[in-house]
Order: C-alpha cells, then structure tokens, then sequence
C-alpha cells in the first residue's frame, strides 16, 4: 500500500520538475523577428540596381529617404518603386521635422526592416546647395559627401536605437554615384554604412550582406 502511494505522489510531483521531452517538443517556438528580413531588402536593392529588366509589383521593401539630385531618381535604386518604397526626399537628405514624421511611420507603424539614407556623388547639386564652397578635388568632394552621410545615419540610429539594437531595423547609408567617383560604374549604388559600421572589410562580412555574391560585394560595399 505504501509503495502504490509513493507511486502516486510521485506521478504528480515528477512532471512538475522535468517535463516530458515530447511535450515540449510540441510547443510552438516563436520568432524574434518578423516579417521581411533585411538582408532580402539589401539583396533586391542591389539585384535592382545592377539589372534594369522590367519587374512585377510587390509589398513595401524599405523607408528611403534620399537627397533631391535630378538624377537621383526612385526607379535608378529599384526596379518599380510606386508602392515599394516610403519615400521622403530633400535637399541634403536629412532628418528634417517633415521626414521625422514620414520616417516615424515606416519604422514605428509599419514596421519596415531597412531605412536606406540615399546622397548623390552630383558636384552641381551639391555646389548648389552648400553654404561652403565645394572642394575642388574628387577626394575632397567624396570626403565631404561621405562625412555628411555618416552624420545621417548617427542621428537615425540614435532616434530607432532600439530597433536596431534587437535586429530589426537597419540603417544603411548609401551614395548613389552619378559620378563615377569612386570608379565602379555610373549610377552604381555604394553602401558606405550600415548602423555605423564604415569599414570596407566589417561591410563586406556583415549580416546584412549575407545574400550577396563576393562580386557584388566588392561592388557595392564600402567607400
């Protein structure tokens, strides 16, 4: 009699310590992150804007908010922008009260992976525009375009810190070169920072970049 009771006590007491293997191989496992990934955004950014071929509508990608360089246009960074992209532009693409705003919805509300900040290597635009007067040197005009980039994406770090902190949002700070500037091609789309990461190297083995090929890589990432 004894035995049977320790027996029964034992059969309430025992699950509570070590649950059973097989229940807990039937539990749902939840996902840290949601929805779109941002290495598929920054893949299809770069994919669009090697090929130009015609492609189908599809769901919002990405917040941009880009300089406003004539040929700086949506469609040169992807392919069918209309309903893809949330876009704000202006003068130095800076986070004015008007884009705060705009951008507060795509990562607040929406929900967007990836705010893609977007300059153009463009010296009559940019000498159009600055209160300083434009270096003279190709170097110079990359230093400055690059240093006014960099500020932009501390400042949108800063404001979505935790989003980017948790995985789910980033910051990629890019120069669209309608220049030619840094030899890779015209128009070609160069990304310089992604959350305040500026190194060439660290770019290139970044999460974010994890669907690229080693040639697009070497390409589109870094200065």
């Amino acid at each position: 009699m004894l035995n049977i009771k320790i027996s029964a006590i034992a059969a309430i007491i025992f699950p509570l310590f070590f649950p059973l293997t097989a229940n807990a191989s039937m539990r749902p496992v939840l996902k840290k992150r949601a929805g779109l990934p941002p290495f598929t955004v920054v893949r299809e950014l770069v994919h669009d804007n090697d090929d130009r071929a015609p492609a189908t509508e599809g769901n919002l990608l990405c917040a941009w908010l880009a300089d406003s360089s004539p040929g700086l246009t949506p469609d040169r960074i992807i392919v069918n922008p209309a309903g893809r992209m949330l876009i704000v532009r202006n003068a130095t693409a800076q986070m004015t009260p008007e884009a705060t705003r705009s951008m507060d919805l795509a990562i607040r509300k929406l929900h967007l992976p990836v705010l893609l900040i977007t300059r153009a290597s463009d010296a009559r635009y940019m000498g159009s525009i600055s209160s300083r007067p434009l270096p003279r040197t190709t170097a110079g005009r990359k230093k400055m375009l690059e240093k006014e980039i960099d500020n932009s994406v501390r400042q949108v770090v800063s404001r979505y810190r935790k989003r980017v902190r948790n995985g789910r949002l980033v910051v990629i700070g890019s120069i669209f070169d309608q220049g030619n500037w840094y030899g890779r091609g015209h128009g070609l789309l160069l990304l310089i920072n992604i959350n305040g990461v500026k190194d060439p190297g660290a770019l290139r083995a970044h999460q974010a970049a994890v669907l690229l090929n080693a040639e697009q890589r070497h390409r589109h990432l870094g200065r």
